[in-house]
């Protein structure tokens, strides 16, 4: 049963979002000369899949940690007035859900015709067994329900969610069903799956591809028109890049290859694109190692994703992937993990994709560290980074204040 610790009426979220929305006026030169910023607002061994999110202005962190045999989902918010993170708060727990470092939980605001509705959405372990899992959404804190029809023995993984124009939330996600013409241990194609919530958990989604890489994750973003959904395909010979589709008058359309580096690959690489939207401008950066060739693509649209110039590889030194992407007027930064050698283990990288000389060395994490995905947003103009390692960590960065550290 889940138990809402903070968050324990509708009212109390909308009473949340009101305070943490009005911001103050805080002088430039304070910022700066406060940064940089660098918290750990988690210490719990265990804690995992951080995320952001945003709402009226308001830059808003969650992540998982370990609470009674299971997870609780923890949030906090960053405060202009103080140049800091609130003091984190748990949103609700369950014995039942699923973490690890890539199918993050998510969180939402979306306003509708005077109303707003908040979403929670994670994953819940089926009693079927390991790998088995079901993705569960709330409303407003009502009960929470299936975003799809439940499948003991199915896999359903790696959820992205964007807003609608017509303010509710489209998801899309990842599934993996038995093949009932096989044996058991033999699963169908993985199925790129779509659904605008809310909607009866009976209803079947929408496959916009019957066939995706098994365990990369998936990247939508709302723009003007509609909704950009960047993944990562797989071909019956095992090619594995990067598509793109558009979703305009209620319809997807036909995937739109980017890069065609055409790496074939005979496992999953577990490396997404990463996907922003300011305006009518998109960007896409994505990871691919093709002949042994391991690099960070970049490519930009100037129509709301029907088209992509393909820009300079990013200036990543031996790069593990792991991307993600913030973009505002103030620019677009990406992060990714690299090796570093030179220190036995792997290193976090920010780079701003304007400016190759704005590169920085957020955290080198040891050998026997997780490589886990750093998740990007952008606070007042500047990048903040989070990660986990024995905790959630978070940096924030101004390019004209903070030193390079060198490799």
């Amino acid at each position: 049963m889940i138990r809402f610790r903070f968050f324990s009426s509708c009212a109390a979220i909308l009473i949340l979002v009101s305070a943490c929305t009005q911001k103050a006026n805080v002088p430039q030169e304070a910022v700066e000369q406060a940064l940089p910023i660098s918290d750990s607002l988690s210490r719990t061994p265990g804690s995992i899949a951080p995320s952001f999110n945003r709402y009226n202005d308001t830059t808003f962190l969650q992540w998982l940690e370990p609470a009674d045999s299971g997870y609780r989902m923890m949030l906090s918010h960053w405060i202009d007035t103080r140049l800091k993170w609130s003091l984190p708060r748990e949103i609700f727990r369950h014995k039942n859900i699923m973490a690890n470092a890539h199918d993050i939980p998510g969180m939402a605001t979306v306003e509708a015709g005077g109303w707003r509705n908040h979403y929670l959405w994670w994953h819940e372990n089926s009693p079927a067994g390991e790998y088995k899992y079901n993705i569960r959404v709330n409303t407003n804190l009502e009960a929470p329900v299936g975003l799809h029809p439940d499948i003991p023995a199915g896999e359903h993984a790696f959820v992205s969610a964007a807003p609608t124009q017509d303010g509710r939330l489209a998801f899309a996600w990842l599934q993996n069903h038995p093949d009932p013409h096989a044996p058991d241990s033999v699963h169908a194609p993985t199925q790129l799956c779509f659904k605008i919530f809310p909607a009866p958990q009976a209803e079947d989604p929408g496959i916009v591809d019957s066939m995706v890489c098994d365990c990369c994750p998936t990247e939508m973003v709302a723009t003007e028109s509609g909704l950009v959904l960047a993944y990562r395909d797989r071909s019956p010979d095992e090619i594995r890049d990067i598509k793109v589709r558009v979703f305009t008058d209620g319809k997807w359309s036909q995937a739109i290859e980017v890069g065609q580096e055409r790496w074939k690959m005979n496992g999953c690489p577990v490396n997404g694109a990463a996907l922003a939207a300011f305006e009518d401008q998109l960007d896409l950066v994505w990871f691919t190692g093709e002949n042994g060739n391991s690099r960070i693509r970049h490519a930009q649209s100037k129509d709301q994703g029907w088209t992509w110039v393909i820009g300079p590889d990013l200036p990543a030194i031996l790069p593990m992937g792991q991307l993600d992407l913030a973009k505002s007027a103030a620019g677009t930064w990406a992060s990714w993990v690299e090796q570093d050698t030179a220190h036995g283990g792997t290193r976090i990288v920010l780079q701003s994709i304007s400016k190759a000389e704005d590169r920085f060395v957020i955290a080198r994490l040891p050998g026997d560290a997780p490589a886990y995905r750093p998740m990007l947003a952008i606070v007042n103009g500047m990048p903040v980074i989070t990660w986990a390692n024995k905790g959630i960590h978070t940096c924030i960065i101004d390019p004209g204040k903070s030193p390079k550290i060198n490799l």
